[in-house]
């Protein structure tokens, strides 16, 4: 099967702690604008980049499952809770590749994350592996996505828009500056400490939260 036709899945990692409206709009307009067929919300249990999360991992499955009810082309994978050890994401996708091979799969990051990248475990192999779609981080700007796919050494043709680089690899990187990714998920923690109640949480995810007695007595982290 050429790439042409192959299935085309998104994937969006991270810790989800909690899970928030933010994620899912930046998931609905990757659906909406990138010919996304699906695309899987994947928790990871053991982030490499944080030592503790809020929330145990079934909790924010939970949490995930309930942000994401109705939802017919967003769907939960607990593929990172199939092997111990820190969630990697090249680790992540090399496991999908071996169970999709007719899948043409595309990860979802913020521009903060790209910026990131290359201070990431195994950055090369990854950016050989997987697509990219950057959603707008924290006004990340498009020079300084220019700059940091430039550091990544790889020959590339850029689309005239100059939000789309096709390298040399076949990768695809495509920046979404129609969206931005604008509130975090500790800022939620925080507000909930306070005994507020976040406007960019789904109800039945605020239920639960209070149900369990969940970020209590926390701040940003």
């Amino acid at each position: 099967m050429t790439v042409l036709n192959k299935q085309k899945v998104g994937l969006f990692g991270g810790t989800f702690d909690p899970v928030h409206d933010g994620h899912l709009a930046v998931a609905r307009h990757v659906l909406a604008c990138c010919d996304i067929q699906y695309i899987l919300f994947i928790p990871a249990p053991h982030p490499p980049h944080k030592k503790n999360t809020s929330t145990s991992f079934l909790q924010r499955v939970d949490m995930l499952n309930l942000a994401l009810e109705g939802e017919e082309h967003l769907r939960v994978s607990l593929i990172e809770n199939e092997y111990p050890g820190p969630s990697y994401t090249v680790r992540t996708i090399k496991e999908l590749k071996q169970r999709q091979i007719d899948v043409e799969h595309y990860l979802i990051i913020g521009a903060d994350s790209l910026v990131d990248l290359p201070h990431w475990y195994k950055a090369n192999e990854l950016i050989a592996l997987v697509n990219l779609i950057v959603a707008g981080r924290n006004k990340v700007a498009v020079p300084t996505v220019a700059e940091t796919i430039n550091s990544f050494h790889i020959p590339y043709t850029c689309y005239k828009t100059g939000h789309k680089w096709i390298l040399e690899n076949g990768k695809t990187i495509q920046y979404l500056r129609d969206i931005e990714w604008s509130v975090s998920s500790s800022e939620l923690r925080w507000q909930l400490a306070q005994g507020k109640r976040p406007s960019m949480m789904s109800p039945s995810v605020y239920r639960y939260i209070i149900e369990n007695k969940l970020y209590l007595h926390r701040g940003p982290s």
